[in-house]
């Protein structure tokens, strides 16, 4: 549970900060998702003209395998691995700890 905020990732590109909110359960997440709460400071933040606003669910291992690069530089394109080399890596790291 908790909350990462991650700062711009260049220098070039306009100020870019990303919010990564983690719950433990399912249903915390989702009714966090549908509170005022939450809704309030949506509203808030869509009212800065200057911010290009979004809002974005990433699950599974390509949230954990894909960079993070709204503006790849030199216009490369970035992308997850393929899955077969994604669970490798997951079951070689699950193996160690065990």
């Amino acid at each position: 549970m908790g909350i990462d905020i991650i700062g711009p990732t260049n220098n070039k590109s306009k100020s870019e900060n990303v919010t990564i909110f983690r719950r433990n359960k399912y249903d915390i997440l989702a009714n966090w998702k549908k509170s005022s709460i939450r809704n309030e400071w949506l509203q808030k933040g869509r009212k800065f003209p200057e911010l290009d606003f979004e809002v974005q669910k990433l699950t599974g291992l390509e949230f954990w395998f894909t960079p993070y690069l709204r503006e790849p530089p030199l216009g490369i394109q970035l992308k997850a691995p393929p899955r077969y080399k994604m669970a490798r890596v997951t079951i070689s790291v699950i193996s160690i700890l065990l």
